[in-house]
């Protein structure tokens, strides 16, 4: 494959490494038959126990539909690239050109990332000013020339194959689907909603800041179709999101509106995450200072967020921001998973 068409193809490494070592013990290796099951849904026997793939894997479905997710998109990628080759081929354009000097000639090469689109990528990931220079500009620009690059390689396909009776035999992979009740969360959005979000979030993941400006996007473009709760999983490492996820709960019991404002004040300004900056967002918010101060000091949420923890500790949750919509897991700030999961379930 041509380094120009790479794009097109994610090439994952191997996700295992095998080590070979010595060993007094010829004996250590686990003596197991592996045979087909004794009926559909088993994996594993025990004697005469036999647990089921339900049971066998619990835990860690989300990450082996992300490793079958790669594995699809790898072979997926590819077979577009195949196509683009094929269908190039019978373009009366070609002439002598490979399908390399083709695609780069005749569709890649009118692709240019603007001033415009270059300024809203800095802006919507609130870069800081003092970061941006001609050298980040340029990197942003050859991300973004990647990136248009690609989508313009997937219109030129989408085209040529309304022409062509194109048949893939890949099966997607279907995203795992969880029970997921909202319990006591803050909501937004009516009960009678086609679409439920519930979020585990932390106020001082960055990739969490990312996902609340997902999740105004999405109310924006889907309206009363969509419902969306929030849950806190503030990770270990993150040493103030404890406390912001209980100055957040403290928000919401003065007033559950002055929550989602307290919410984003606080997405906005991850660097005020200590005492004094979470009382000065609660002034901004519009809270009572002296109250919001009294709930603190009691740390009368603290159960609520612990509860959030184990939930998502239970549901498999590793990293933040993780989304279940309608119960399929989303993991990731992704906002075109997002969105295109939505839209599957308001088909």
């Amino acid at each position: 494959m041509t380094n120009r068409l790479k794009p097109l193809v994610r090439i994952i490494f191997p996700f295992t490494l095998l080590f070979a070592s010595c060993s007094q013990d010829a004996d250590s290796t686990p003596d197991f038959t592996f045979k087909p099951p004794p009926r559909p849904g088993a994996i594993i026997k025990i004697a005469d126990q036999v647990i089921s793939v339900q049971e066998g894997l619990s835990g860690i479905e989300a990450d082996i539909y992300d490793l079958e997710k790669k594995l699809f998109d790898l072979k997926y990628n590819h077979l577009k690239s195949l196509l683009i080759k094929k269908l190039a081929a019978k373009d009366p354009k070609i002439g002598g050109r490979s399908t390399d000097e083709f695609m780069e000639q005749e569709v890649l090469s009118k692709v240019k990332p603007s001033k415009k689109q270059v300024d809203d990528f800095i802006n919507e990931r609130k870069i800081p000013k003092e970061h941006i220079n001609d050298q980040l500009r340029q990197r942003v620009e050859s991300f973004l020339m990647k990136r248009l690059k690609e989508e313009a390689a997937d219109k030129w396909l989408a085209e040529k194959s309304k022409k062509e009776n194109i048949e893939i035999y890949l099966k997607r992979p279907e995203r795992p689907v969880f029970s997921v009740s909202e319990g006591k969360a803050p909501t937004m959005g009516s009960p009678r909603a086609k679409v439920a979000i519930v979020e585990f979030s932390d106020f001082e993941c960055p990739f969490c800041r990312k996902g609340a400006d997902v999740l105004k996007k999405v109310k924006k473009k889907f309206g009363g179709d969509v419902r969306v709760a929030f849950k806190h999983f503030p990770l270990p490492f993150h040493k103030k999101a404890k406390g912001a996820a209980h100055a957040s709960m403290c928000a919401y019991e003065e007033n559950k509106k002055a929550f989602w404002k307290f919410h984003d004040l606080m997405f906005e300004n991850q660097s005020s995450l200590d005492a004094k900056g979470l009382e000065d967002l609660a002034a901004k918010a519009k809270l009572d200072v002296k109250k919001f101060k009294t709930c603190m000091e009691s740390n009368r949420h603290m159960a609520h967020i612990e509860q959030d923890i184990a939930e998502g500790k239970k549901l498999g949750i590793r990293s933040t921001p993780t989304f279940f919509i309608n119960g399929r897991v989303v993991r990731g700030a992704s906002e075109s998973e997002i969105f295109d999961e939505i839209r599957h379930h308001l088909k």
